[in-house]
Parts: structure tokens; C-alpha cells; sequence
């Protein structure tokens, strides 16, 4: 994913591709809230489930989107703020992923991120 940072001196941009680990009670209906195939059942695992699609996906990519166009490159610079992006990212997706409350995301794993 990738969206413009916010004017700060010049034209930068911020790609981003992360995984987001969960945790809930109920995988099943999780899963196909977010139209994901193949769920464990209950208490099973997945090292890396599909990326998502529809309108979760198009909701979690609008929300990622203005979260990174409010930043400016100085709000990325260093470990603390990665760090801090994580947070944020972690809350502007939960309601998204857990709209009856049914879970909660353990963790924001970055696979790439590319400050320019």
C-alpha cells in the first residue's frame, strides 16, 4: 500500500505492507466476516492467512490510506515512531476487523516499509 505523506518540505511518499496478527474467540465467524477460507476452527491457527478482499479490504486500505496522509516524513523517522505507527494502525483496524468485539489484534508486523 502506498499513499503520499503529508507536505513537509518536499513531495515523500510511504509504502507499507504488513501483517496484522489476531486473536478471538470465534475464528469461524471471523473468518467469514472477512471472507477468508480454510479457518482452523476453534483455537486453530494459520501462519498467514490470504490477503483480505471486498469491502473489509477496501475499508482497512481508506483507513491505512488517511492514517499515512496525515503524517509527514519527520513523523516516521526513527524506532519510537514505527513503533507509534503500529499503535495506530492497530487501533484504526480493530473495529474494522472486530466489529461485534469478538477479538482484538495482537500485533502490526511490518513485511516492508519504504519512507521516501
Amino acid at each position: 500500500m502506498k499513499a503520499n505523506l503529508a507536505r513537509s518540505g518536499g513531495f515523500h511518499f510511504c509504502g507499507a505492507e504488513f501483517l496484522v496478527q489476531v486473536k478471538t474467540r470465534k475464528p469461524d465467524a471471523v473468518e467469514a466476516r472477512l471472507g477468508l477460507r480454510g479457518g482452523g476452527g476453534e483455537g486453530g491457527s494459520r501462519a498467514e492467512a490470504p490477503p483480505l478482499q471486498g469491502s473489509v479490504a477496501t475499508a482497512v486500505r481508506d483507513r491505512i490510506i488517511l492514517l499515512l496522509n496525515a503524517k509527514s516524513i519527520d513523523d516516521l523517522e526513527g524506532r519510537d515512531k514505527k513503533e507509534l505507527l503500529k499503535k495506530e494502525i492497530r487501533e484504526e483496524l480493530e473495529p474494522l476487523i472486530f466489529p461485534d468485539k469478538d477479538g482484538e489484534i495482537e500485533t502490526v508486523l511490518f513485511k516492508d516499509l519504504l519512507i521516501q
